[in-house]
């Protein structure tokens, strides 16, 4: 069985080391199929979608700040974004929008270039 799932991230109050995320619009898809929402689907999607924060302490090191009722499948997807996703706010300067750093991947230490974009409209 393959699950897959689609879904808004927002990413809001941006700080130097912390952010809060927020999925909505949730929805599941099992082998390539739009799933009815069983209880199991529904569930997951109600944890999904309540907001968490995310903190980088001084020695770069990442914690999660989530509602303790989490699962622990929806504890690993979020684990997942923010480690997927993983940029380091305090490296962006004013006014500029990308940045360079090393970090780890499945293939040893790699260069890696982010660039960030916002949305003006909110």
């Amino acid at each position: 069985m393959r699950l897959k799932f689609s879904s808004i991230v927002t990413v809001a109050d941006i700080k130097l080391k912390e952010y809060n995320v927020k999925f909505s619009n949730v929805t599941f898809q099992v082998n390539g199929k739009d799933v009815e929402h069983p209880e199991m689907y529904s569930l997951l999607a109600d944890y999904l979608s309540e907001p968490f924060t995310v903190k980088r302490s001084n020695n770069d090191e990442i914690e999660l700040y989530l509602n303790r009722n989490h699962t622990l499948l929806s504890t690993n997807v979020q684990r997942g974004f923010v480690t997927l996703f993983d940029v380091n706010f305090a490296q962006l300067k004013l006014n500029e929008s990308d940045y360079e750093t090393t970090e780890e991947c499945i293939y040893g230490v790699c260069k890696t270039k982010y660039r960030v974009y916002s949305n003006k409209e909110s």
